[in-house]
């Protein structure tokens, strides 16, 4: 079962972690442990194995976490978003920028396709809901195109070559046969 601890630093602050202990070699320790945040944002929330909360009053939203998590953490590495903007533009408006809305685009191809009016409800499932700050109602079709619209076939072969010469210098790949 897990539960909820409090933990406090030296400074007194206090900490919620989630936490689940068990039989390991005769001895109960804890199997795991979760930060959740400072204890202020849990002020309703029970804490210790005598408060532990029944199944049925638990309200779960699963996300799908690591394909998603993987593709996002690779393109910040490369920085795919800033090379897509610096090629095709940036920001324009409320909306995320043309790299970022492209590489999300990207993301979702490869961790559960789905149609373009679709990609919002897959967005909101999806870890990435909770760590990209995009608004999910701009994950539609027309934005889509018109991001897309934006690409010229030149524009595809710069960020192409952009892409190809940082993944050689983060992986210090060589050319040579």
């Amino acid at each position: 079962m897990v539960f909820f601890t409090i933990k406090t630093d030296r400074k007194g602050n206090e900490y919620v972690f989630a936490e689940e202990r068990g039989w390991v070699g005769g001895k109960v320790k804890r199997t795991f442990q979760k930060y959740l945040g400072p204890r202020e944002k849990f002020a309703d929330v029970p804490v210790g194995r005598k408060h532990a909360l029944a199944p049925e009053d638990c309200t779960v939203k699963p996300f799908e976490f690591g394909i998603s998590a993987a593709m996002w953490a690779l393109a910040r590495e490369l920085d795919l978003p800033r090379i897509i903007d610096a090629v095709i533009g940036g920001k324009q408006g409320l909306h995320p920028s043309a790299g970022e809305y492209l590489t999300l685009a990207a993301i979702n191809r490869v961790a559960d396709p789905c149609s373009k009016t679709q990609m919002s409800d897959w967005f909101l499932g999806d870890w990435l809901s909770t760590h990209v700050p995009v608004d999910p109602a701009v994950l539609n079709a027309q934005t889509y195109w018109n991001y897309f619209q934006r690409l010229a076939p030149e524009d595809y072969e710069a960020v192409e070559l952009e892409l190809a010469k940082r993944v050689q210098a983060y992986y210090h790949l060589t050319w040579d046969l």
